[in-house]
Formats: C-alpha cells, sequence, structure tokens
C-alpha cells in the first residue's frame, strides 16, 4: 500500500496585531501662578536701573526741599513697625553710612518713649532735604499703652512740645509750628498679612486717618518686605512680590488708600545698616521724594 495522501502543508504566518496609533498632545506644564505674575511687576521702576532711580529721587527731592520750605513730616504707626528704624535708613542715606539718630533696640523694634524732632545737621543749602523737620511718634497700640488720644490729636494739630515723655507731654494752644505738613504712617507687612477681617486694627488706622486734618497729606510706608516668603531678602523681588502686591491691595481695601499713596520699603536694619547701596536705598528715596511733594502739595495728589 502506498503512503497516505496528506495536505501539504502550509506555512504559517505570524499576523502582528494592529495597535491602533493614539496622538497623545505633549504636557504642557502651567508656570506657579506666583511665576507668571511675577513676571509682570505690578509697579515699575522709574528708570532703568537703581543708580538712575537714585539721582532722579535725589534730584526731585532737592527740587522740593529747598531751603526756604521748611515741612515738618510727622511718623506715626504701630509699635514695633519700624518708624525708628525708617528715620536711621533715612540718615544713613543722607550721610551715606551707618546712622542710629533714633533710638531702636538691637532687633529693630520700638524704642521710641516720646515725641522727637529730627533734622539733618548738614547746612540747608548742602543738604539733600533742606529744612524738612522729622518728627518721631510714640507707637499705637490696641492696648492702650501706646501713643494717647490726646498726645496724638496734638501732635496732629502741632501743638505738643517735642521731646517730654509721653505720660508728661506738655499741650500748647498758640503755637504750631510743628504742624505736619505730611503724615507717614508705618506699618509692617508681615503685622498686614496676618491680620483678618475681624481685626482690632482696622477701625484703629480708620481713625487715624479721620484724625489728620485734610489739608495735611498722608501716605503709607511698608516695613519689612524683604521678610515676605517670595522675596526673602531679594531686593530684585520687592515689585514682582505676590504677597507684597496682596498687602498693597489689603491696606488699599481695608483702608481706602491709593496705591499711589503706598510705599513698601527695606530699613537698613543690623548688618545691612553698614553697606548703603542703591536697591535698597531706591525704596526710601521714592517714599521721602513722595512724602516732600506730598507736604509741598499741601493733600492734593502726588505722583511718582
Amino acid at each position: 500500500m502506498g503512503r497516505p495522501l496528506t495536505k501539504p502543508s502550509v506555512p504559517v504566518a505570524h499576523v502582528v496585531p494592529v495597535v491602533p496609533v493614539v496622538h497623545v498632545a505633549p504636557v504642557v506644564r502651567e508656570a506657579p501662578v506666583d511665576a507668571v505674575v511675577r513676571l509682570q511687576p505690578w509697579r515699575k521702576f522709574v528708570m532703568n536701573t537703581a543708580e538712575e532711580c537714585e539721582t532722579y529721587y535725589k534730584a526731585e527731592i532737592k527740587k522740593a526741599s529747598v531751603p526756604e520750605n521748611g515741612y515738618n513730616l510727622v511718623i506715626i504707626g504701630p509699635t514695633g513697625a519700624g518708624k525708628s528704624s525708617y528715620i536711621n535708613s533715612i540718615y544713613a542715606m543722607l550721610e551715606g553710612s551707618h546712622s542710629c539718630v533714633a533710638r531702636v533696640r538691637a532687633n529693630g523694634d520700638n524704642c521710641t518713649k516720646e515725641c522727637t524732632i529730627y533734622k539733618s545737621k548738614t547746612d540747608q543749602e548742602e543738604c539733600l532735604i533742606g529744612d524738612v523737620k522729622i518728627i518721631d511718634t510714640m507707637g499705637i497700640q490696641t492696648d492702650g499703652n501706646g501713643i494717647t488720644d490726646e498726645c496724638l490729636n496734638a501732635v496732629l494739630d502741632g501743638k505738643v512740645e517735642i521731646g517730654n515723655l509721653d505720660e508728661k507731654e506738655k499741650m500748647t494752644k498758640e503755637r504750631t509750628s510743628f504742624r505736619p505738613h505730611a503724615v507717614i504712617i508705618v506699618v509692617s507687612a508681615r503685622h498686614i498679612e496676618s491680620t483678618g477681617n475681624d481685626s482690632a486694627w482696622r477701625p484703629v488706622f480708620h481713625d487715624l486717618f479721620d484724625r489728620i486734618p485734610t489739608d495735611v497729606s498722608s501716605l503709607i510706608v511698608i516695613t519689612h518686605c524683604d521678610m515676605l516668603n517670595d522675596i526673602n531678602g531679594d531686593l530684585n523681588k520687592v515689585y514682582s512680590s505676590v504677597r507684597l502686591k496682596a498687602v498693597v491691595e489689603k491696606i488699599g481695601r481695608d483702608i481706602g488708600v491709593t496705591h499711589e499713596h503706598i510705599f513698601p520699603v527695606v530699613n537698613y536694619v543690623g548688618e545691612s545698616a553698614r553697606h548703603v547701596t542703591p536697591l535698597q536705598s531706591v525704596y526710601i528715596w521714592e517714599s521721602i521724594m513722595c512724602a516732600i511733594r506730598a507736604a509741598k502739595n499741601k493733600g492734593k495728589m502726588i505722583q511718582r
């Protein structure tokens, strides 16, 4: 018998399964909101560099504070806000080196126990701020231990004898030689950031603004800006800080002050007081320039 017939073997084809091609869009990671905003500063310098800004501000201050215009700038604010350190920073810049005309504690906190007047020792013709007097006051406190209402009213009316302890302040009726031409309210960025809508400070600030005479200009200086988390000592980030912008907006919203009257600064305190730099100074120069302009304009809108 022959061999049984078999069907010829057919090679088995290996079929590769067809996998549909899925077009996956590339993942675009959005930058954090903070980073986006930081690329767009909420306030810009008036010039391209800190050195150019400093030159501009000094020229404008010199122009506005000619010797025959004796202006009184009164510094008011909560205890520990940095009022005395702000004054020391001004004179450090005027003298080009560390200055301690106003007493402060080692950590820069409040040490003012009396109304004190400060004036440059340089001849008026040579002094950048001319015959501008800066008057420091006791701190405002919500517990009643700070400057008294009577003393605060007397300071704003120019009817207080400078240099006496608060509890012994002598009020006058006739003399008003120290009546302010402008009031600089100093607040701490850390303090403003931490206060809620129910803070006891809100009515205090409202009351303070109500006390300021209508013909006296007022502006706000924000200290401790370099301590905010998104600045952290980098002074180049002051005008692009999201947290500082929020502080400025909070002040404007809660107190009703326009942004043009709010000035963030970084005081010369501790080690920084030994090295006066254009970048750190430029923020303070701007606030002083606008304060003197405000004093000159008697309550009218000031411009940078």
